[in-house]
């Protein structure tokens, strides 16, 4: 057999000196500048991918906050201005002179302090200064009164909001218009006029309206533009446009993207909209049906986003020039050893028979692993193939313990004797069902086989559970177990066979209460488990027998095969110093000792 290994290595070594010749110092520095380039390069291109990823998507949402703040800034003046006036309306309507001064009919003389309310309108002029005008008109009397005094409401200057307030009438309610109307001089001015009526249902009394200057309101808006605010308008809810508060810039004619928000009834809240190099938000605006339409450019980012990209360029190019020198300074590295190797693999040396050391640490490292493998590789094979009968004889007989009929027809007996015994009542049936799910899921979650002890006790506590709400409990558990070895890695469903043995072979026969002793601790290097019950026990030909089969890396059909099973499991798993010990003695109980190696 020697003979034959060393002529396959000397066929093997002519091979490999052949294609070790056909090698040059450019093949491995090509290799290695395109490995170490995609090792290099690849993160960074990642990297740089996702950055600008994630700064495009922080810019727009920047651009996005920062428009929804001015949005909402613009939208706190306008409700204040609006709410302002609402707060002094409601006052002067509550005002028993106002109430007396509605309901007073012409020519009668009803007592009212007129004086007090020309005062009090007079601060709402004095104290607002975008207000044009207040005025209240009763339709008992139709007289005016306003901040210029009492007059009929045929010699007012400005009635142009009558037909406004005769087509939305309504006791109690609030609301605002736009409309050009004079002012005393009788010039022709914008107004946002805010309407709101007085009486009761069948009763209207009259309407008082507080007439804000537009171009007024406007300038405060204005004051809150900034350099990159490029539109700022009111539409109605139709969409259509009320006024440009800002203007806007030619290429940003957005009147025929509008309808792409909806109408303000089908929003509720702030919404924007990319249109081209802008960004188009809609906000409705309280106490009205008209919606701001506010645009902001997305330039606004556009220096650091330059700046960005100029700097993933810089580290594109370090990082290749990083790549390059990293390849060729490891081809240098790896060409001198390998020349050295293929120098030496060319001599008509055994390398199988040869002991002598090679100067470098490289090759004598390689010859020697070499020869070393060739040795070892017939016993590895046929250990190996040994091993992997063993192992699928001792997965299939696994599996089959996984689904142990007896312990199934143990489960199903017992859950159906628990549910004629609680006459309706779930309780108890609930409680074994729960137990029973959660062992099947600890051994179908994961295909590891090995978990920490302290997952494999809390699984034993389950079947502990369901076991004694079964024999309802005829035996008591007693743990010892150190918290220092709860980490340890042991086999999945290692200890429910032995347990399982403990009760039904041990206790189960017992004509008193019954008690299984668990402990786990370190011992000398090992961790080392003990079941212990106090059941009848065995006899001690049969505890030779057992010990004796388990000694021995095979799996014999018998009453013990979880024992068997478990015992060859933690063998091929751990090694052969491992495993299992049964001691028993007739009348006093079983014990079952595991001995597996301490590892965290």
């Amino acid at each position: 057999m020697m003979r034959s290994v060393q002529a396959t290595t000397r066929a093997n070594g002519k091979i490999a000196n052949r294609q070790f010749g056909r090698h040059k110092f450019s093949s491995i520095l090509l290799k290695n500048i395109l490995l170490i380039s995609g090792v290099v390069l690849l993160p960074v291109l990642v990297t740089v991918l996702i950055a600008v990823m994630s700064f495009n998507a922080f810019t727009e949402k920047e651009i996005e906050v920062y428009g929804s703040k001015s949005l909402a800034m613009i939208n706190n003046m306008t409700n204040t201005v609006i709410t302002d006036c609402l707060s002094q309306m409601n006052y002067l309507a509550a005002d028993i002179n106002t109430n007396v001064f509605l309901i007073n009919e012409p020519d009668k003389n009803v007592f009212y302090d007129q004086n007090f309310l020309f005062k009090q309108i007079e601060v709402q002029m004095r104290t607002k200064d975008y207000l044009s005008s207040i005025c209240i008109f009763s339709e008992k009397n139709r007289y005016i009164l306003s901040d210029y005094g009492l007059t009929t409401f045929n010699h007012y200057f400005d009635t142009g909001w009558f037909q406004e307030y005769e087509s939305n009438k309504q006791p109690g309610r609030f609301w605002c218009a736009l409309r050009t109307a004079p002012n005393a001089f009788q010039k022709n001015i914008k107004m946002l006029s805010l309407y709101k009526v007085f009486g009761i249902p069948d009763e209207q009394s009259g309407v008082m309206i507080f007439n804000i200057n537009f171009d007024s309101f406007v300038k405060q808006l204005s004051s809150m533009r900034n350099s990159y605010d490029v539109r700022l308008a009111i539409v109605d809810h139709d969409l259509m446009p009320l006024s440009d508060v800002w203007g806007h810039k030619e290429d940003l004619d957005i009147e025929d993207y509008l309808p792409a928000f909806g109408t303000s009834s089908e929003v509720q809240g702030t919404e924007y909209r990319q249109y081209h190099q802008y960004t188009v938000y809609k906000s409705p605006i309280q106490y009205t049906d008209w919606s701001y339409i506010y645009a902001v450019s997305n330039e606004m980012y556009q220096p650091k986003v330059m700046a960005l990209l100029q700097d993933m360029f810089w580290i594109i190019f370090i990082g290749f020039i990083l790549a390059l020198v990293i390849a060729v300074l490891t081809s240098i590295k790896i060409y001198q050893p390998y020349k050295r190797i293929l120098n030496t693999l060319q001599q008509p040396v055994s390398i199988v028979n040869d002991e002598r050391k090679i100067n470098t640490a490289e090759e004598n490292y390689i010859i020697s692993t070499i020869r070393r493998t060739i040795k070892e590789n017939a016993e590895i094979s046929q250990e190996l193939n040994q091993r992997i009968v063993l192992l699928k004889k001792a997965q299939s007989i696994a599996l089959q313990s996984q689904i142990n009929p007896h312990f199934l027809y143990n489960t199903l007996d017992t859950i159906n004797w628990s549910a004629m015994r609680l006459t309706g009542s779930k309780n108890e049936t609930s409680v074994m069902i729960s137990h029973l799910a959660n062992m099947i899921r600890y051994s179908l979650d994961s295909a590891d086989n090995l978990v920490p002890l302290e997952m494999e006790i809390d699984n034993i506590e389950q079947y502990l559970q369901f076991q004694k709400l079964r024999y309802k409990n005829a035996f008591s558990v007693i743990w010892d177990t150190e918290s220092s070895v709860m980490n340890c890695k042991v086999l999945k469903i290692m200890l429910q066979p032995i347990v399982e043995n403990a009760i039904n072979h041990g206790i189960k026969r017992l004509d008193k209460k019954g008690t299984i002793w668990i402990s786990a601790r370190e011992n000398e290097e090992n961790l080392q488990i003990v079941v212990k019950d106090n059941g009848i026990g065995i006899s001690d030909s049969q505890v030779r027998q057992i010990n004796d089969l388990m000694q021995h890396m095979n799996i014999h059909e018998s009453d013990h095969i979880g024992l068997l099973n478990v015992n060859l499991r933690i063998k091929l798993f751990f090694g052969n110093q491992y495993g299992l010990l049964l001691k028993s003695a007739e009348g006093l109980g079983t014990s079952v000792v595991f001995t597996l190696p301490y590892e965290l």
